[in-house]
């Protein structure tokens, strides 16, 4: 079977998801109880359930349909699952809830009809009533959009803050918060003031080409320009 992350020259052994630690913005938004179940869906190189594990979480797991991404989370210990479809899993498996659940770059490659209603059954069946769902996606908004929407194959459709905040309200999410949206995470506190500066200087030469050649953005969507889109929604 030839695998996705090969055909991507994705290798699991690479430094960034080898050293992977949760984001401080996820962290502010999860129990620091440890027994909270948690659920990675289409975890890949099994980043975040190692990082979860060295924080002391045990009820961490994780379903993926890629073969190789199953066999290299075997191999590492962790409670993982084999599925073949998302969204017959979703609706067929409805006997555990999570309290967090996690969809870090797989909305995009869902198919365009698929979307709301697996974002639906994730709401419906398997988060908990309290529980969280985090999402992450890359952002058409970005000066990279057109980049990652054409650089993966396998990416069906891309998002601005507009467009997903959309998808969640329609599959039931109705509190929903943008996270980390100037990519301060792996920044000093010296560096953070520079960059937020950079972009109210961008921000601002936007507003002023807009009105100069008779642009507009969607103004209830935030403008968010980093090259990713993450979110935390709520019931």
């Amino acid at each position: 079977m030839n695998s996705y992350f090969n055909a991507r020259r994705v290798s699991f052994e690479d430094n960034f998801y080898q050293s992977f630690k949760i984001p401080q913005y996820i962290l502010q938004e999860i129990s620091c109880v440890k027994d909270i179940k948690i659920l990675d869906i289409g975890f890949g190189p099994a980043h975040f359930l190692k990082a979860f594990k060295n924080l002391g979480y045990q009820n961490v797991f994780g379903v993926d349909i890629d073969e190789n991404a199953v066999k290299n989370a075997i191999a590492k210990g962790f409670d993982i699952k084999l599925i073949k479809d998302l969204k017959q899993y979703l609706q067929n498996d409805k006997n555990e809830k999570f309290d967090f659940i996690i969809m870090s770059h797989l909305i995009e490659h869902l198919k365009k009809e698929e979307i709301i209603p697996i974002l639906k059954l994730i709401y419906e069946n398997k988060l908990n009533d309290n529980g969280k769902f985090f999402i992450a996606t890359p952002n058409a908004q970005s000066l990279t959009g057109s980049y990652w929407h054409y650089e993966d194959w396998t990416h069906e459709t891309i998002f601005t803050s507009g467009s997903l905040y959309y998808v969640l309200y329609m599959a039931g999410f109705r509190n929903i918060k943008f996270l980390d949206i100037y990519d301060f995470l792996n920044l000093n506190k010296f560096l953070k003031p520079v960059r937020f500066l950079f972009f109210k200087a961008y921000e601002f030469y936007l507003k002023i080409r807009n009105k100069i050649f008779a642009n507009i953005y969607h103004k209830p969507s935030p403008v968010i320009l980093t090259w990713e889109i993450k979110c935390i929604a709520k019931k």
